[in-house]
């Protein structure tokens, strides 16, 4: 590559950062504590490269190797930064102090690895213009309105992804309004004064307006973005009484959420008005609108590493290939060739804390299909004499949104143990309700053309009606103990092998269990300071396992019931 000015041989941004990292390889080249002893032509790039991307000399040094290594091994730590540059303990708040400035910067992202210690990594985004050779400077941010939604959506997936925090997201969402002053929602920022956890949660319902979502849990909202409980109560505090400045203008309103409220947010027609000016008419409502507080978009559920029993594994992983887009469409199409229902029913049931409810998540995630929960139980509890209407408007909602276009989406009726159950005499008006919900499920399962999950760990009082209308029953057994003691290692990183094995074996325990023994030594570990002891583990161990009836009526594994 040429030089315009001088018509000489220029290096490319890969080649400098070649030529400045491969320095530390050679131990001899290092002065006292990480400072380089570079020749004249390497000084020549060093500077080169820190004019292009914009940092200081000592910046310059720890960013190139940080590149080498991210390519080499993905995220660093700290410590194997320190070692490559030869840096002492004495300069390591140095080293830290120089990482912070390159991560407010936007050049590399700061995640935690499995210790919870610092990590960092060069983005994507990032590699890819160095790749190209495009200085990481002049990075187009001045865009439209949906252009925004992009960069922005690359931001809160790596919230999501722990390479970033809130308190950078918010520099770099200010930045965007900055360098986008036109547009209408950083207008509405700059009005109102809003503070930093408002400004993210605007961007965040900005994002999720624009693909097509109606509102945004909170929790699952926090949960992304904020990694201390205080603050995540702090910000739903805030909202449940009534203190924050986006509800107090009228730019957005708490909803219920599956009947819960204040756990669902959405946008106001104000609030649509101030964030997207003339495009507000792209939002307004359709035929097609989902009636349902929450859409969960698959994108937004987190992966999780689920750990099954063989014939279980077995069971989901046919589920989940039955459930792909390039499988799904032929089977129902052939069912259809036969006269049949082309909808699938299926069961999960078995004991509390199997999976069961976290396995429809991962169905939904990996065939990419939008997810509709609905909790019986809440229907049932809170609206008795409406609940026969709500129970026939799930099934009516669910048929106008599979008419979008798309993967068919997922209906969801979780803890369905009111609705499945076998019947009862009637004696009052509250039997009478649950026995007429119980027929409009049936009537509707019978000619259910979508994807259905139902969840129950009631299985012993399932109803024979229903245990028919179930294409395919998946039971959920409590882990063995080699299992077990694998989502004992996954979920406690300082466990041993061997220890694993013998609290697995001494402790009957579900993964729901173990998920909350997890939370407790990361509760016992922030009021001390200090890694629990294996005592400590076996104690809350212990506090934990509770006494378990003996195996219940197996109603059916994974199989096609006859008639």
């Amino acid at each position: 590559m040429k030089n315009e000015k001088t018509g000489t041989e220029t290096k490319t941004l890969l080649e400098l950062i070649h030529s400045v990292s491969n320095r530390q390889d050679v131990s001899e080249d290092f002065g006292i504590d990480g400072v380089f002893l570079l020749d004249d032509d390497e000084e020549e790039s060093k500077t080169a490269l820190a004019e292009r991307l914009g940092m200081t000399g000592e910046e310059v040094a720890v960013f190139a190797v940080l590149f080498a290594m991210t390519l080499e091994d993905g995220e660093i730590n700290t410590n194997q930064i320190a070692r490559k540059l030869n840096y002492t303990l004495a300069r390591y708040d140095e080293l830290t102090a120089i990482l912070n400035r390159l991560h407010e910067k936007g050049l590399v992202f700061r995640c935690y690895d499995f210790r919870n210690r610092y990590s960092y990594i060069v983005g994507p985004e990032i590699q890819s213009r160095i790749f190209a050779n495009k200085d990481v400077l002049g990075m187009e941010l001045k865009t439209d309105a949906f252009g925004l939604a992009d960069i922005v959506a690359s931001y809160f997936k790596l919230l999501r992804e722990e390479k970033m925090e809130a308190d950078i997201i918010y520099k770099y969402l200010i930045k965007l309004t900055e360098i986008n002053p036109s547009l209408p929602i950083s207008k509405t920022i700059e009005k109102y004064l809003l503070s930093e956890e408002e400004v993210v949660l605007l961007f965040a319902l900005y994002c999720n307006k624009i693909e097509g979502y109606r509102s945004l849990s909170m929790s699952s909202y926090l949960s992304d973005v904020y990694r201390k409980y205080s603050q995540r109560m702090n910000i739903k505090k805030m909202f449940l009484l009534g203190n924050a400045k986006t509800l107090e203008t009228g730019l957005v309103k708490l909803e219920d959420d599956h009947f819960q409220v204040g756990d669902s947010i959405s946008l106001t027609e104000a609030g649509l008005e101030a964030l997207f000016g003339n495009d507000k008419s792209l939002f307004e409502k359709n035929e097609h609108a989902s009636a349902f507080p929450e859409m969960i978009n698959p994108a937004g559920l987190p992966e999780r590493k689920l750990f099954f029993n063989p014939s279980e594994k077995e069971a989901v992983d046919s589920l989940q290939r039955l459930l792909s887009e390039a499988e799904f469409p032929v089977i129902q199409k052939n069912l259809s060739a036969e006269g049949m229902i082309p909808g699938m029913a299926i069961l999960l049931y078995g004991a509390p804390g199997t999976g069961k409810t976290e396995t429809v998540y991962q169905s939904a995630r990996n065939t990419g299909r939008e997810l509709f929960k609905v909790e019986i139980s809440s229907i049932r509890d809170k609206y008795v004499g409406e609940s026969e209407k709500r129970t026939r408007k799930i099934f009516n909602d669910y048929r106008r949104c599979m008419k979008k276009p798309g993967p068919m989406p997922i209906l969801f009726l979780n803890e369905a143990d009111a609705l499945i159950s076998n019947r009862i005499t009637v004696s009052d008006s509250v039997d009478q309700m649950n026995n007429t919900m119980q027929n409009i499920l049936l009537e509707e399962m019978e000619r259910f053309e979508g994807i259905l999950f139902c969840t129950t760990n009631l299985e012993m009082n399932l109803d024979p009606a229903f245990e028919r209308r179930f294409l395919y029953k998946i039971k959920f057994e409590l882990p063995s103990e080699t299992v077990r003691a694998a989502i004992l290692r996954d979920r406690i990183k300082n466990l041993s092998e061997e220890q694993a094995l013998r609290l697995s074996s001494l402790y009957p325990l579900s993964g729901g269990q173990v998920d909350n023994i997890h939370r407790k030594l990361v509760t016992e570990r922030l009021l001390t300071g200090t890694e629990p002891t294996i005592e400590f583990i076996e104690k809350i161990c212990t506090q934990e396992s509770i006494l378990r009836q003996p195996s219940r009526k197996i109603i059916g594994g994974f199989h096609t019931p006859g008639n």
